[in-house]
């Protein structure tokens, strides 16, 4: 085996195996965790160069330092990293071994002589020369892999040609990222030699380590939040009240501007600001606010926030885009509402592009973006919002103690019946939107006759939602919260969610906490929730407008008891490490600090004029004092 530092003082070590005869063996030891010692084990016809190999292993090994592994160890992240795939599963088959790999590399981290000799022992097989890796790449079928990815057509069929005179000539896009990634892979050496320094400034601009002073330091942070998380229902709400209560217990001083109405004096000992505000045009019972109005700007500034977030999009924003650029303050926006794909359901469609075009302008405006799910990053980079470098996810959370299973109650179980507690019960709870596809739940309850179904929440859809349903089993109890909504959730057998927009979908991770299976539509941030190798462990996921699939998947829960229990004993397992303190440190500590010194990165480039002509006309004591500055 060979070694080469990857981070710091951290180090792997590769060995080259041809003719291996005992692959099987291998994958079943790793699958059942007894391979020892751990081991990365790479198809090796699709590793052209050691050199991405180092990149996956040097990703990784950042990653374990800040206690972010996708995967649940350092050698399965290597594989997941190089493969260049969303989904673990999928990263395993398309770049790791199967029953019958007989060309195999193998990576070891930290490896000591004795592991090396372990390593080399365990695999029966020729130990050949790193080198060899260019001479057996399997081209054919690493360009079937950048076929499957989201490559432009053009690449695909003139991928050299085409990538390497866009590199040279700095055309490559943001959206282009995993081209850059898979090409990287393909053809290592050259790419290196395309890069220009234009593009090397590009791929290192990513921000420092956090600094352990600027995460014990307490912040200043100004939120903007439309519609209010105090007022108004909706995903969100959860998300915003706990990030708030998480940033006082860390320390921090907060201020929340939101809009005016039935907004408390303060939440967790941070001062709340209502701006007067307007209904939404097409959404009456959302209320807009632009907060820019002279007391607000005075507040803010006087409160001399070191950050500000602001939800987005909205009105809001704005107003938060204005007060952080009159402050020179650092901005961040988080964004919650997918509009472009509401737009076509409420207006006319051809609104959707200038939609888009308002987005680019608030999100390019910001340091930093922060999006509830990977689909939306994706949206994000293919409609060429901001470079992939400057978006972040912030990690989904739920609170297990209030979303239980203890809350399950006959009672309310009478309640959502009608009076029928022995039938099988679906729920939906949710804010009623025409977005929401929720007329599919009709033609889903005609394929299931003798089962109920209950509507837990309100909105603007309501009224045509329960003329649908008249003279059916159905009950809408309207909005419900605290005690009483964790009653509603722990006390159906299946969660139909037929939504295809939904940001993240908080009530899908409320009611797998409840230990209630959730059915859903396999789209926007759902997967991210029961991502494909969690599909029928912890929840179902069903082709969207599909409705055999639908109609099947639930009349199994239904009809199996057993099988739905466990399944609701194991969503609420895998809830339980869903922790909204763990997702609010992780945006206060590394993703604010990204955004500081995005900023600062930004402001010093704006300087620099000054500086050269400071330099040119000034004298050098002068010219010292703007630089200080």
């Amino acid at each position: 085996m060979r070694s080469f530092q990857v981070a710091g003082s951290r180090s792997v070590s590769l060995a080259l195996f041809s003719d291996v005869s005992n692959s099987r063996e291998l994958l079943e030891l790793m699958q059942s965790g007894k391979l020892e010692p751990e081991v990365a084990f790479l198809n090796a016809s699709l590793v052209p160069d050691v050199f991405p190999v180092l990149a996956a292993a040097h990703k990784a090994v950042l990653f374990q330092g800040r206690e972010s592994l996708t995967t649940r160890t350092l050698h399965s992240e290597l594989v997941y990293n190089y493969s260049g795939s969303k989904h673990i599963t999928e990263s395993l088959k398309r770049c790791g071994i199967s029953d019958d790999t007989s060309y195999i590399l193998a990576a070891r981290f930290d490896a000591s002589d004795e592991e090396i000799k372990a390593v080399e022992k365990l695999i029966r097989g020729t130990e050949i020369d790193l080198t060899e890796l260019e001479k057996r790449a399997n081209q054919p079928q690493i360009l079937k892999i950048l076929r499957a990815s989201n490559l432009p057509s053009s690449y695909v069929a003139d991928p050299q040609n085409l990538f390497f005179s866009d590199i040279r000539g700095s055309r490559l896009k943001s959206e282009q990222a995993d081209v850059f990634l898979h090409m990287m892979m393909w053809y290592p050496g050259e790419v290196a030699m395309a890069i220009g320094d234009e593009i090397k400034d590009d791929l290192e601009e990513a921000p420092p380590a956090l600094l352990l002073d600027d995460a014990a330091r307490p912040r200043r942070v100004a939120l903007f939040v439309e519609p209010s998380p105090f007022a108004y229902i909706s995903g969100y709400k959860n998300r915003f009240q706990n990030f708030i209560k998480h940033l006082r217990e860390m320390g921090d001083e907060v201020i929340v501007v939101t809009n005016h109405e039935g907004v408390p004096q303060e939440f967790h000992g941070a001062k709340v600001i209502g701006s007067w505000s307007f209904p939404c045009p097409l959404y009456g019972k959302v209320p807009l606010s632009l907060a820019l109005s002279p007391r607000i700007i005075s507040e803010v500034a006087k409160f001399k926030p070191d950050i500000i977030h602001a939800s987005s999009p909205g009105i809001m924003v704005f107003g938060a885009l204005a007060i952080a650029k009159l402050l020179s303050v650092p901005l961040v926006m988080s964004y919650h509402t997918h509009v472009p794909v509401y737009i076509p359901r409420y207006t006319f469609s051809w609104l959707v592009e200038p939609m888009w075009q308002v987005i680019r302008f608030l999100h390019r405006a910001a340091d930093l973006t922060l999006v509830p799910s990977v689909a939306i990053s994706k949206d994000f980079e293919t409609a060429q919002v901001i470079s992939a470098n400057r978006i972040r996810l912030w990690n989904k959370g739920v609170d297990s103690a209030s979303f239980h299973p203890r809350f399950r109650s006959h009672e309310m179980r009478v309640r959502l019946s009608d009076g029928e507690p022995e039938k099988p019960l679906i729920i939906h709870v949710g804010r009623f939107g025409r977005e929401k596809n929720l007329d599919f739940l009709k033609t889903v309850m005609d394929r299931l006759p003798g089962v109920r179904i209950a509507f837990i929440g309100d909105g603007p859809y309501r009224s045509e939602l329960e003329k649908m349903f008249e003279g059916m089993p159905a009950v809408f109890t309207g909005m419900m919260q605290g005690e009483e909504l964790s009653q509603a959730y722990a006390s159906g057998d299946v969660f139909v969610m037929p939504s295809e927009s939904e940001t993240l979908g908080q009530v899908v991770l409320e009611s797998m906490s409840s230990g209630v299976p959730v059915v859903a539509a396999r789209a926007g941030g759902i997967p991210d929730i029961i991502p494909e190798d969690q599909e029928g462990k912890t929840s179902f996921l069903f082709t969207p407008g599909d409705l055999e699939d639908c109609v099947g998947k639930i009349q199994l829960l239904l009809t199996n008891k057993e099988f739905r229990d466990n399944m609701g004993t194991t969503a609420r397992a895998e809830m339980e490490q869903c922790d909204w303190r763990a997702a609010s440190k992780k945006i206060r500590n590394e993703f604010y600090n990204s955004a500081i010194w995005y900023w600062r990165k930004k402001r010093a480039e704006l300087i620099k004029p000054l500086q050269w002509l400071a330099q040119m006309f000034l004298p050098a004591p002068e010219t010292n004092r703007i630089a200080q500055h």
